[in-house]
Parts: C-alpha cells; sequence; structure tokens
C-alpha cells in the first residue's frame, strides 16, 4: 500500500517571501503611513527640542547690550586692579556653568557725574543652551548682593543695571508655552498613527485569513504566524523611518540648524519602528488564535464594553486635567510640571475622538429608523449596515474628528496668539517703536527737546510724538504716569479694540479747552523780539532774567531764557529795554509761560516787571504778535510759594510787587488763564486701591513736578507700560498741570513712531547718542512659539493624511468582505448601479458625521484650551489684559476641503471596484 506524501509543517522563514510578495500593495501602504509618521513626529522631536536652542541664541544675539545683559557699576576703589579682579572673581562665582563674557568700562566724571567703573555681563549667544538660562536668571538675580557683600570686590555701593533678568525670564517662560503645546500634536499623531498601522495589520491579516487556516490546519504554530507578520514588517517599516526622519532632518536643517545631537534624530524613528513591530505581532497573534477551527463573528458586547470602559475612563483623565489646566494654566518657569494639566488639550482631543465614536452608535440608529418610514430597500440598507457593524469605519471616523478639531484648535490658537500678542507687545511698547533717550531729568533749556523731525522724514514713518515716562505717587503708592498728545493717539496707538478702546480713551483725556494757551509763534519763527520793561522806585542794585516756556503742538517744553538784565531804579514806567530771543527748531511754537527772576543786592521797592510788543523773525521778514489780553496773563504765586498774585502793568505781561527782599532770588511765574486740573485715565488696579471712581480728584506726586487730576476713565491697562499702577493724560494738558504748580518740569526721553520704518530708525537713534530702540515687533515669545504653532498645524495635517489612509485601508478591507454580498445582492434584483449608490451612502454618512464631530469637538477647544495657551505663551504682556478669541477660517476651511477630495478620490476607486465585481457576478 502506497502511503501519502506529507506535508511539511511551514516555518516562518518559508512563508516570508511568498506572503510578502502576495501582499506587497498593502505593505506600501503601511510604509507609506510609517514614513509620514515618522517625518511628522521627527519633525515635532525637533522643533521641542532644538527649536528653543536656535530661538535662544537668536534671541540673544539680536538683542541690543541693554537688553540682554546685566552691567555692575561702582564708585572706584583706592586700588582699582584690586577691584576689578574681585569683581571679576565674584561674577565667576556667581555665574559658574553659564557661559557669559565681561567687559570693563570706565566713565570719567563730568559736571554732576561721579566717576565710575562698570562691568557688563552678557550671555556667550553661541555657546548658551536652553538649560543654562535657569542658573542664568538665578546669577542676574544675585550679583548684586554678592557683589556689595564681598570683600574682595571692593565695590559695597555697587549697582545693577539692564533689562538681561527680564529677557531671560520672557525667555523661560515662552518655552515653557513650547512645552505646554507641542505635547498636543505630539500625542495627537502617535494616536492617529497608532489607529492607522493597527488598520494595516489587521487590512494584513484580513486578506491572510484563509492561508493563516490553512497553515494552521498543516501544523503551523502561533509562534511561527506571528513571527512571520512581525519579521515581515521589519524592512519596509524600517526603510520608511529611516526616509521619513530623513526628510524631516533635511527640512530642519534649512529651517533651524545642525541637530543637537544623535538622540534627537533616532528617538522618533526607532520609537515608530518599534510600535510597528509590535503593533504587527498583536494583530498577528490575534488574527492567528482566531483562525483554529471555524470562523466566529466578533463579539459586539465586548468591543462596545471596551469602547465604553475606554471611553469613561478617558473622560474623567481628561476631566481632572482640564480643571487644572483651566486652574493653574500651563506650567510656569522654574516650576514642576502638572503632567494631568500639561496633557490636557490631548486628553480632550482623544476623549472626544472616543465619545464620537459612541454617538455613532444612535446617530445611525435613527438613521436607520427614519430611512425605515420611506419605501425601498437601496435606502433602508446602508443604513442598517453601519448601524449593526460600527466598527468597519470606527478608525476613520475617529482621526476625521481629531484632524478636524486639531486644525480648528490650530486656527484659533495661531489667530488669537498672534493678535494678542501683537496688541499687547504694541501696547506696552505704546506704539510700533519706541525710541529712549538719555539726557538730565528736567527740561532745562532747548537742547532737552527731542527731534522729532528727524524721524519723521525716515521711510516708513506715518506718525512721531513724544511721551511722558515719569516715576509718581498718589498718597503713599508709587505709580507711572504717562502722558502723550491724543490727538496723534489714533495713528500712534491704535486701533486695538480688543485690548484698548483708542477712540474712547481719546474723549475721555481731550480737555474741554486749549490746555496750553498763549502766544502762538508762526511756523518758521527763528528769533523773538520783545521789549523787556524792570523798573523800581527805590532800591540797590538788581538783575532780572526771562524764561520763556515754549511749547509745540504735541506737548514737548523748552525752556528759552534771555541774558540777564539790569533793572532800573528810580525810572519811569516806560523805561524799556529790547531783547531778543533764540527759537530753537522744530514746533511750530507757542509761548505759554513767561518766568521773571530778580535777584536784587538790597531790598526793591514798587518793582515793576512787563513784557510788550512781540515781534517774530521768520525767513520772509519780521511780523508783530497781537497778544489778545496781555493783562490776563496771571502771576502764579503757587508755583514759587511767594504769594505774588498781582497782574502786570496795562497792556503788557507782567507783575506788581510792593516790595523785594534783597539777597535772594524772587520769581514769578507768568501764564494765561487755563485749567489747573488734568483728565486722567487709570488703571483698574490703581482705582481699585484708592477707591477711585469716575469724577474724583487725586494728587500725582512726580520727582519734579506735580499735578492736580481728575478720573475720567478706567482701563486695565494704559499705552506704553506694563506696571498695572499707571495713569495716562493728554501731553499738554499734563504740562499746563506741571507749569501751573511746579517750579521745574520732567525732560521727555521717549519717542513713539507709527508705521513701518526700515533699519535706518535704529541707526538714527543709535546717532543720537544714549538711546536705544524698541519695537513691538520684535518680540521674544514670537521666535519661540511660532515652532509650537507649526507644531500644531503638522499635527492637523498628519491626521488628515492619516484619516485618508485610514479611510483608503477600511474600503479595501470592506472590498474583500463583501465580495460574498455583493453576489447576494445581485440575486436579490441589485443592479450594479444600484449597489453602487448604497455603498457611496454609507460612506458619505461615515464623511459627514466625522468632518461635523469633529467641528464641534474643535469649537470646544477653541473654546477651553486657546485662551489658556495663548495666554501662556505671551509673556510681553501683562495679566489684566483682555483676552478676545480670534479666528482664522481659511485654514481649517482648505483642510477640510482637502480631505474632502482626497476621500472623494478613494470613494470613486472604492464605488469602481463595487460596480465591476457587481457586473461580473452572477446572481
Amino acid at each position: 500500500m502506497q502511503s501519502e506524501r506529507k506535508v511539511p509543517v511551514p516555518s516562518a522563514r518559508s512563508l516570508l517571501g511568498r506572503r510578502s510578495a502576495a501582499r506587497r500593495t498593502v505593505l506600501l501602504a503601511t510604509g507609506v503611513t510609517i514614513f509620514l509618521l515618522s517625518l511628522a513626529l521627527s519633525t515635532l522631536v525637533a522643533l521641542g527640542v532644538r527649536g528653543p536652542l536656535v530661538a535662544t541664541r537668536t534671541t540673544l544675539a539680536a538683542a541690543a547690550v541693554i537688553d540682554s545683559s546685566v552691567v555692575v557699576s561702582s564708585a572706584p576703589a583706592t586700588d582699582t586692579a584690586a577691584q576689578d579682579a574681585g569683581v571679576r572673581s565674584v561674577i565667576s562665582s556667581v555665574f559658574a556653568g553659564v557661559p557669559v563674557s565681561v567687559t570693563r568700562s570706565h566713565i570719567a566724571a563730568s559736571g554732576r557725574r561721579a566717576e565710575t567703573f562698570s562691568w557688563t555681563i552678557t550671555p556667550n549667544d553661541r555657546t548658551i543652551r536652553p538649560s543654562d538660562l535657569g542658573a542664568l536668571a538665578k546669577a542676574y538675580s544675585t550679583i548684586e548682593g554678592r557683589v556689595d557683600a564681598s570683600g574682595v570686590a571692593h565695590s559695597p555701593a555697587a549697582q545693577v543695571s539692564g533689562h538681561g533678568a527680564q529677557t531671560v525670564s520672557d525667555m523661560r517662560i515662552a518655552i515653557a508655552a513650547i512645552g505646554a503645546v507641542l505635547p498636543i500634536p505630539e500625542t495627537v499623531l502617535s494616536l492617529a498613527g497608532i489607529i492607522a498601522l493597527v488598520l494595516c495589520a489587521r487590512l494584513l491579516t484580513a486578506t491572510r485569513e484563509n492561508e493563516s487556516r490553512l497553515v494552521r490546519a498543516r501544523g503551523g504554530s502561533v509562534r511561527t504566524l506571528v513571527l512571520a507578520d512581525a519579521v515581515e514588517m521589519i524592512a519596509p517599516a524600517a526603510i520608511a523611518a529611516v526616509i521619513g526622519a530623513a526628510a524631516a532632518q533635511v527640512y530642519l536643517y534649512l529651517s533651524l540648524s545642525v541637530p543637537t545631537g544623535a538622540l534627537e534624530v533616532a528617538v522618533a524613528p526607532v520609537a515608530i519602528l518599534v510600535a510597528a513591530i509590535v503593533i504587527s505581532g498583536i494583530v498577528g497573534w490575534l488574527a492567528a488564535r482566531a483562525a483554529r477551527g471555524a470562523p466566529r463573528p466578533g463579539s459586539a458586547r465586548a468591543e462596545i464594553a471596551t469602547t465604553l470602559s475606554l471611553a469613561a475612563l478617558l473622560l474623567i483623565v481628561s476631566g481632572i486635567g482640564t480643571w487644572r489646566f483651566l486652574q493653574y494654566g500651563t506650567p510656569a518657569a522654574g516650576q514642576p510640571e502638572d503632567v494631568s494639566a500639561l496633557v490636557a488639550p490631548a486628553l480632550l482631543l482623544c476623549t472626544a475622538a472616543i465619545l464620537s465614536l459612541i454617538v455613532f452608535f444612535p446617530v445611525t440608529g435613527w438613521l436607520q429608523r427614519t430611512a425605515a418610514r420611506r419605501v425601498g430597500f437601496v435606502r433602508v440598507f446602508p443604513a442598517r449596515t453601519i448601524h449593526r457593524n460600527p466598527r468597519l469605519f470606527a478608525g476613520p471616523i475617529a482621526l476625521l474628528v481629531i484632524s478636524v478639531a486639531t486644525a480648528i484648535m490650530a486656527s484659533g490658537y495661531a489667530a488669537t496668539w498672534n493678535g494678542f500678542l501683537s496688541d499687547s507687545t504694541r501696547l506696552v511698547t505704546g506704539s510700533d517703536v519706541r525710541a529712549t533717550f538719555g539726557g538730565d531729568a528736567t527740561a532745562t533749556d532747548a537742547s532737552s527737546v527731542l527731534d522729532r523731525g528727524r524721524y519723521l522724514k525716515l521711510a516708513g514713518v506715518t506718525d512721531v510724538i513724544p511721551a511722558l515716562r515719569e516715576p509718581a505717587m498718589i498718597g503713599d503708592e508709587n505709580i507711572t504716569a504717562m502722558g502723550f498728545s491724543v490727538d496723534h493717539a489714533a495713528t500712534i496707538v491704535g486701533p486695538q479694540s480688543s485690548v484698548l478702546d483708542v477712540q474712547a480713551l481719546t474723549t475721555e483725556l481731550r480737555p474741554p479747552t486749549d490746555p496750553l494757551p498763549g502766544i502762538q509763534l508762526p511756523a518758521g519763527t527763528t528769533a523773538l523780539s520783545v521789549n523787556l520793561r524792570a523798573v523800581s522806585a527805590v532800591g540797590g542794585p538788581a538783575t532780572v532774567i526771562a524764561t520763556f516756556w515754549l511749547a509745540d503742538s504735541v506737548g514737548d517744553l523748552a525752556p528759552v531764557s534771555i541774558p540777564s538784565h539790569r533793572v532800573i531804579v528810580g525810572a519811569a514806567e516806560s523805561d524799556q529795554n529790547p531783547v531778543r530771543i533764540a527759537i530753537p527748531d522744530g514746533g511750530p511754537w507757542r509761548v505759554v509761560a513767561i518766568d521773571g527772576t530778580v535777584s536784587p543786592t538790597h531790598a526793591l521797592s514798587k518793582l515793576q516787571f512787563g513784557l510788550g510788543s512781540f515781534a517774530a523773525t521768520t525767513a520772509s521778514g519780521t511780523r508783530e504778535l497781537r497778544v489778545s489780553d496781555p493783562a490776563a496773563w496771571k502771576a502764579k504765586g503757587v508755583v514759587f510759594n511767594n504769594g505774588t498774585s498781582t497782574a502786570g502793568p496795562s497792556g503788557e505781561i507782567g507783575f506788581r510787587r510792593s516790595t523785594v527782599k534783597g539777597g535772594t532770588n524772587t520769581p514769578v511765574r507768568l501764564m494765561p488763564p487755563g485749567s489747573a486740573t488734568v483728565p486722567v485715565v487709570v488703571t483698574k488696579a490703581l482705582a481699585q486701591a484708592n477707591q477711585l471712581r469716575i469724577g474724583d480728584h487725586l494728587d500725582v506726586e512726580g520727582q519734579w513736578a506735580s499735578f492736580d487730576g481728575r478720573v475720567s476713565g478706567i482701563v486695565p491697562l494704559v499705552p506704553g507700560v506694563s506696571s498695572q499702577a499707571s495713569l495716562v493724560a493728554d501731553l499738554p494738558s499734563i504740562d499746563s498741570g506741571f507749569l501751573r504748580s511746579s517750579e521745574q518740569v520732567p525732560a521727555l526721553h521717549e519717542l513713539w513712531i507709527s508705521g513701518s520704518p526700515d533699519t535706518t530708525i535704529a541707526r538714527e537713534v543709535t546717532a543720537a547718542g544714549d538711546a536705544r530702540v524698541t519695537a513691538a515687533s520684535a518680540s521674544v515669545s514670537r521666535r519661540f512659539v511660532g515652532g509650537a504653532v507649526t507644531g500644531l498645524w503638522i499635527g492637523s495635517a498628519g491626521s488628515a493624511a492619516f484619516a485618508i489612509v485610514t479611510l483608503i485601508a477600511s474600503l479595501a478591507s470592506n472590498v474583500r468582505r463583501r465580495t460574498r454580498e455583493v453576489g447576494v445582492l445581485r440575486a436579490l434584483g441589485l443592479a450594479a448601479a444600484e449597489q453602487s449608490r448604497m455603498r457611496r451612502s454609507e460612506i458619505v454618512v461615515v464623511l459627514v458625521y466625522g468632518l461635523v464631530i469633529g467641528a464641534l469637538a474643535g469649537v470646544g477647544m477653541l473654546t477651553l484650551v486657546v485662551g489658556t495657551l495663548a495666554r501662556s505663551s505671551t509673556p510681553e504682556a501683562p495679566a489684566v489684559l483682555p483676552l478676545v478669541l480670534r479666528f482664522d477660517f481659511l485654514t481649517p476651511v482648505a483642510l477640510v476641503a482637502a480631505i474632502v477630495i482626497a476621500s472623494l478620490l478613494a470613494i470613486g476607486r472604492y464605488l469602481t471596484v463595487i460596480t465591476s465585481s457587481a457586473k461580473v457576478t452572477k446572481p
């Protein structure tokens, strides 16, 4: 009897070549999925590691020295060499491990300025790393005390200046914001990639179901099949992961820099390769176990229970994380990270995807019941099919929800962050560009006038105004008083409706009448001729000096004095001395106040001081100026507290004094009628601290001058300052208040410039001497957080790509599943066109459902997390500023359009296969 030939038991090695060649199309789809995942995750990893490094070095390299460093200043010690060595020793100790450079400079004594030595500590922008910023911030905050307390430094009165500490703080906050945003796309892409890989692996095992049963029937073990699946995945997965990582590195090299290390390059592709092999093994193991015996339908109840359990767990965890996220915001620089708050946005997206799958079942049930009310099998069958087997399209639905929700959140975050950053930095800067100049603290002569016209001529500049920034006090509270011309507020400060209503601010600050009336000088006036009369009935020798306070239309003041003139003793009232005053450039000017200072050696009796017959000299000649009511110019005795309050002689601007004591200077300020009360707008914090309401009066006491204010408005923050305790007023009104109450007037040191000035403005300001430029567009966080915004777009686009991949995989799987079903439907009388229409209805329901639920989830994410993310990503913005959610419709619409177009192409191919199969299948 002839024995039957024994069939050899197949091994993993013998299966590998045949299986891979037969399923190369599915393996190609799996490789594309791994390539996209490797490309996206490698880019995100580099944005989180390489991005902050490049942004840190770029920020420090672009910043002015005063913005990136601190300066330790001290009076010279007896042994300056020992002092230098001691200070450097302390600096080396405090900044140990931090790459900084130290330069020493010497400022010689001049005028009222004492001799000083200074040491400028600047970070090395070529070698510093983000991890050094914490130590750098700590060193900046302690260096003054360490130098002051150190005996070897010989500098017990050392002082520290510079804005380096604030710049470092802003960079650390921006890096923390990156750490709060990038986990969202990383988690989303990881989840989307896993879903896509699982579906590809399931499709691969589904196409081999009969083959696996045959192998098991011939004695092949589960281990053999799993090993074959895992080994089969290694080559395509490794090739795709390496190519994706390499493509990402090329892009990152061109946009950022070289990698920081091998780990940054290898972590994403290696993790993806391992995940692909593990997923292939797990799915293969489940399929190999099920391949023993007759085919068994899956347990719907088990799948539903698993989905509900996972949804409940995600809902609880994401709820706790969201509560902590909204309660405490994103992790602050230098504080331990709250993991639950950090991953809350990503968990919310995952929860939305799971809930969309749960809600899909009742929605399809409702569609089934609705369709059943109509006549026609073609209408009822698609709804019943997807209702009874919702897992067919679970993957595409989940990824559609995630991709659309991420796109909406990314668009809202980018628009809100950009708008809030632009508005807040422009509000804190005061304008597009702020130029700050050094100089005397008070306006002593015409040299203190800022050359506004010089910058108005620069290309791109639309307007330039001077601004006042004066430390002051209200009661015992320190505040900052700001002032600028409200006539220019619309072009300089606004419009910024989302942060500050400039139109309302202008209305509240505008005085009811001209705050600085006076003698208007024609444009182009170079000199002013005046007849001066100073006579006394009796007394000793005396001199008089007249100081003319000139004001331009934007509120800059220039005191111009005439040389000392002798007081005529015992002369008639008609005795006059013609004087000529040089008028500074700028203007047009008006004379708003006149000081007369008498210096007698002996007491004077019946002193008369008068000014009359004003004439302006211009390029076209001399022009007489008319003073409408000279007698209305009154002596403001409160300015110098000398009791002078009488009017001047008839027809002149002047005053009379019955007795002037000898040996003293007796000044008097003459001004036309005007209000001494200045309308001010205060911040909400200042109003609450002092219980101020609209209409209340307050005394603003500055270092050199003071004025009486009346509250006309309350805002979250005033332009040009980040301090919550501050106020703002019309600069000409402040000038009037200063001149009517104070002997000295603070000099202006800032110019606010609007428009799009080119780089020449920095050269012009630098050429002016002790000056620096602050641009609203030069935001620290813009260099950092821009990478996080890019990461969100990558996450959204990657999720959309995986959604299309999983949809194609699901459709390919359905083709195989429904091979027999096509024949049954043909036997029931359904033509190929009718079957195509039914399948199209199924996919349309899935596509529309995923897009609608994704849009709803995106709106929810926009409402819940975007505001907190945008605020934490803007360290320059004061906390009191209101944040308005914004949205850019273009990008989400473009993404949805791309998803729809790609889906329609996939659906078209799917329907073509179904139609062809139905045509060739015999009923």
